[in-house]
């Protein structure tokens, strides 16, 4: 009677396969249930904060449920900006002089508008014709003194527009509305606070 060895050793490497096999499955549906919960949690946080951007400019009114035709018991509007009263708009604004000031001050608000004509004092001397060569060979245009690394940007972002006066001051305002006054040197540096 012959026994064959290899009979006997099949059967126990199978089930080392089939367990190494499961174990897999095992980790991967581990990760994917990872995975969906990760992705799970970016969404509500980017849900959460899309309706708290939104209920920022819109509220809710109630209404007559019934007039002279059937109406939604809710309508939704923009809501209006808070006008401050003339006498704290007097107190906040500084005494301008001149268009480009005014044209900072109407782009910027009355809450930075000190701080933005400030920075482009300090940057520029409030000078629509001053341009800067870098070290590095970037060049700082006009009164907020915006570099033409800037360019790659595209758009409204042209050589042209940095050197416009007021068209700087837009761009200036674009700048400021995505990372707030840290791209100017003058704010960085305090400059902008020394009179």
């Amino acid at each position: 009677m012959n026994i064959d060895v290899k009979e006997f050793v099949k059967p126990e490497e199978t089930g080392k396969q089939t367990n190494r096999t499961k174990d897999r499955v095992v980790n991967l549906v581990g990760s994917v249930v990872l995975l969906g919960i990760v992705l799970s949690i970016i969404g509500i946080w980017t849900g959460v904060r899309a309706v708290a951007n939104w209920g920022s400019t819109h509220e809710i009114v109630s209404q007559q449920v019934l007039s002279m035709s059937i109406q939604y018991p809710f309508r939704i509007e923009d809501r209006k900006p808070l006008v401050l009263a003339s006498i704290e708009k007097q107190a906040l604004m500084p005494e301008l002089d001149t268009d480009i000031e005014r044209y900072i001050c109407e782009k910027f608000g009355i809450v930075e508008c000190r701080t933005a004509l400030a920075i482009a004092e300090a940057e520029s001397n409030l000078n629509c014709n001053a341009f800067h060569v870098n070290d590095n060979g970037s060049v700082d245009f006009s009164i907020f003194q915006l570099n033409s690394v800037h360019l790659k940007k595209g758009g409204e972002w042209t050589l042209e527009n940095m050197a416009n006066c007021k068209k700087n001051v837009d761009l200036a305002y674009e700048l400021w509305t995505e990372q707030g006054f840290e791209p100017w040197v003058a704010f960085l540096s305090k400059a902008y606070l020394v009179k």
